[in-house]
């Protein structure tokens, strides 16, 4: 007995038409993530291998002391944390850098304890100028 194959109709044809779609649309998807993951990877590892300066505690020690006298502003009062300091603790300043290798820098009022509030600001600033290549 031979088998009959019927000829395609309409309905077959648009069934392969949409499942192709959803194979091609599946792919073009699968290369931005991969994609967008090789450039989070790149991000990192040229994060990783930044270097400081030979200078860094120089160069802190002079931007603390060209700013620490900036005492100008008024403290936020609608953060908790901020609206109780005394006019003494809101001037207080200090900077830390930790490199990778766990060399410690720092200058000021580094053993204070507070709050980061916008500190954090900075890096996703300067993270943001990496990841478009600024």
């Amino acid at each position: 007995p031979s088998r009959v194959c019927t000829p395609p109709n309409d309905t077959m044809y648009i069934v392969i038409g949409v499942g192709s779609g959803i194979l091609v649309l599946g792919l073009l998807v699968g290369c931005l993530i991969v994609r967008h993951f090789k450039r989070k990877v790149a991000l990192m590892e040229q994060f990783a291998n930044m270097k400081l300066p030979e200078n860094v505690q120089q160069v802190i020690e002079e931007i603390h002391g060209s700013v620490l006298h900036e005492t100008g502003g008024q403290i936020c009062q609608y953060i908790p944390e901020l609206s109780t300091l005394t006019a003494e603790q809101a001037n207080k300043f200090g900077i830390v850098i930790c490199d990778l290798q766990g060399n410690i820098y720092k200058v000021g009022d580094t053993a204070e304890v507070h709050t980061i509030q916008s500190t954090c600001k900075v890096l996703l600033f300067c993270l943001a100028l990496m990841e478009k290549g600024k």
